[in-house]
């Protein structure tokens, strides 16, 4: 069976890639810098970069944790509405014709 791919759903999945990427050079490239001044620009673009990285971690994170759980969850429910709530009289009957 072939997948049919939206333009978005491809284009939101390069745009995460480039972001995570950037962020990974910015903060190779910047990493040994001397800081001038108190307040400097570049570690506050450096811990900017370093929120991006976590926030979209914990986003793939969240989304794998969804994609294992759901199918578990559904295939428990399915077992338990076939197996335990099928005790009726109506239920056994109809599993001893088949």
């Amino acid at each position: 069976m072939k997948r049919k791919y939206s333009a978005p759903a491809i284009i939101l999945s390069l745009l995460l890639v480039l972001s995570v990427s950037l962020s990974f050079i910015f903060l190779i490239r910047e990493s040994d810098h001397e800081c001038s001044e108190e307040h400097c620009h570049i570690c506050a673009m450096m811990q900017s970069a370093s929120c991006n990285i976590h926030s979209l971690s914990l986003l793939v994170h969240i989304n794998v944790l969804a994609f294992i759980t759901v199918p578990a969850t559904i295939g428990i429910t399915d077992f338990m509405a076939g197996y335990c709530f099928d005790n009726t009289l109506v239920g056994q009957k109809i599993r001893l014709n088949d």
